[in-house]
């Protein structure tokens, strides 16, 4: 019958298989659901597993349904499994096989990040507790700068309402959300729990011992209330049985607050880098595995036209701050760049951050332009080193008039060799003349004039040398075009105006300039100034042009106050 209801209607695209894992991270007692999706086959066998030794493995069934979408048929048929770690740690699903009109069709292993979560409830419940709160963290011990995954899971036996977070702070930490609030299952001591896991990735933007607080859970539980008995000679109270009661509803509702277990992690500072470190003008080491990628036309263009490239930036580290891409305007071409293309994405139980870089460039002469590879370095946690990711050149034609040779430099004896008359040299003063007489007291009034204006210039120095260093610096903050410069010349300043140390750090900054103006009125000023620049840098809270003009205007007022 579905065939004639289907008739005249085109097939769908080539057959397909996918596989999905849900969720993509966990503890190994949760349970992970497993799907291998055929799309586009009418008939499609049980799909032969390999690998995946690392799960015991459980068939729930296999679902099917049929779409028709633009007078194309799409059938579908997805065979759901459930999956259960037999240790913690970054697993792998099994591959999948599948043949479907005599094409095979394979899909490669996803990977599971699996931690050794707790198998009974946390030490501050009892095994009896309907529900509690426990705190997890991926890593106890980390470098400045590297991502850690923080999860607070609420389990329960029992249903919570209106279950919500009191707060979730991280001193210490830059935080970002690590997908989508996850619910699961638990099997707990030949018990069923509920779970709700809220998980964010942390940066630490300082060493040392770190503490992630204790949470606590606001919630309401709907609790049965038995009535007292009208009968109490009788044995057994028709009118007191549980029918009766949830019948009638006879149930109350109680607040219940809820604490889960605090963490301490910690924190090691990076070893030194390699002074010829590409950072793409960073104030800080980006932390984790990076990738970078080119992407552009290679075809031949017209001086004076524009060619697109595309560089994608992809990394486990904080990108916030990288805003723009290494290449400057110069002779050959100019570079006209736009805002930064930002997506975020769970993998594997972290969060990776893609940034995608869009520019047209513009060669001004005809030739071969070439533009060096665009190199970033990272520190990678794994292997506790150094690394560099890097593209290709840039190297394409350009047709049109050549650039012009540079004009040399002309020399004293080319200038000679032009005919050019030498400096007639100044008459000799003879001995006896008017002109080699002087006059003693004329002398003495000189030298004493130029001692004081010596001993002027010895009292006046170190303020002439502030006032002049002052304009610099305000010069280098209204010349600020985007917050990370804006960042880098206010700390410099700030450094060098408070005798702070060099090349601190955004929250050792913020530390140290707290300290250094604990009893001035303008500290409430500079720290609010950092923490908004913060926020642009790290945050990703994007700060349009107007608001940039006013930090500019708040920071080189603020710093002629200092």
């Amino acid at each position: 019958m579905l065939w004639f209801c289907l008739a005249g209607v085109a097939l769908a695209d080539a057959p397909r298989l996918t596989l999905s894992v849900d969720p993509t991270s966990g503890t190994s007692a949760d349970r992970y659901t497993f799907n291998v999706t055929i799309d586009g086959a009418s008939d499609a066998a049980y799909p032969m597993l390999s690998g995946g030794d690392d799960f015991s493995l459980k068939l729930l069934g296999p679902q099917s349904s049929v779409m028709v979408v633009n007078g194309k048929v799409s059938q579908r048929v997805t065979f759901v499994y459930v999956l259960t770690p037999k240790k913690d740690g970054l697993l792998q699903t099994p591959a999948a096989e599948v043949e479907v009109d005599g094409t095979k069709l394979k899909a490669e292993p996803l990977p599971v990040q699996v931690s050794a979560g707790p198998t009974a409830p946390s030490a501050q419940s009892s095994s009896k507790d309907p529900y509690f709160v426990e705190q997890d963290v991926s890593k106890t011990r980390a470098y400045v700068g590297e991502q850690l995954s923080n999860s607070v899971d609420i389990v329960s036996r029992v249903p919570l309402i209106e279950a919500q977070l009191e707060n979730l702070t991280f001193d210490g930490f830059w935080s970002e959300v690590l997908g989508q609030n996850r619910s699961g299952q638990r099997f707990i001591n030949g018990q069923d729990y509920s779970t709700l896991s809220i998980r964010r990735a942390l940066f630490p933007l300082k060493s040392g011992q770190l503490t992630i607080p204790a949470r606590t859970i606001d919630a309401i539980i709907r609790e049965r209330q038995r009535r007292p008995s009208r009968m109490p000679f009788f044995e057994n109270d028709p009118f007191n049985q549980d029918f009766f009661d949830d019948f009638f509803g006879n149930a109350v509702t109680r607040d219940i607050k809820i604490v889960s277990n605090p963490l301490n992690v910690q924190i090691s500072e990076l070893p030194p880098a390699p002074a010829d470190l590409p950072h793409w003008g960073l104030r800080e080491t980006l932390v984790g595995p990076t990738k970078v990628e080119l992407k552009y036309d290679r075809s031949a263009i017209n001086a004076q036209d524009s060619k697109t490239i595309e560089v994608v930036v992809e990394s486990e580290g904080n990108l916030n701050p990288l805003t723009e891409l290494p290449i400057k305007n110069s002779s050959n071409f100019k570079i006209y760049q736009e805002t930064a293309e930002i997506d975020r994405r769970e993998r594997a139980g972290k969060l990776v951050t893609t940034k995608r870089f869009k520019a047209a460039l513009v060669p001004s002469y005809g030739g071969t332009l070439t533009i060096p590879p665009l190199s970033l370095g990272y520190f990678d946690p794994n292997t506790s080193s150094y690394q560099v990711a890097s593209t290709e050149p840039i190297s394409f034609e350009v047709e049109g008039p050549a650039a012009p040779l540079d004009t040399a430099p002309v020399s004293p004896a080319l200038e000679a060799s032009k005919g050019i008359e030498p400096t007639p040299a100044q008459p000799q003063i003879e001995p006896g003349s008017a002109f080699a007489s002087i006059n003693f007291s004329s002398l003495l009034f000189g030298i004493c004039a130029l001692l004081v204006l010596v001993l002027g210039w010895i009292s006046f120095r170190p303020l002439l040398r502030r006032k002049a260093e002052t304009q610099l610096q305000l010069t280098a903050i209204n010349q600020a075009c985007d917050p990370n410069a804006l960042w880098r010349e206010l700390g410099t300043a700030l450094e060098k105006r408070l005798g702070l140390g060099a090349n601190l750090r955004g929250y050792a900054l913020k530390q140290a300039v707290d300290q250094a103006l604990h009893a001035s009125p303008l500290r409430l000023d500079v720290i609010s100034l950092l923490d908004r620049l913060e926020q642009a840098l790290f945050g990703g809270i994007p700060m349009d042009s107007e608001e940039l003009s006013e930090l500019r205007k708040r920071a080189a007022e603020t710093l002629r106050k200092l």
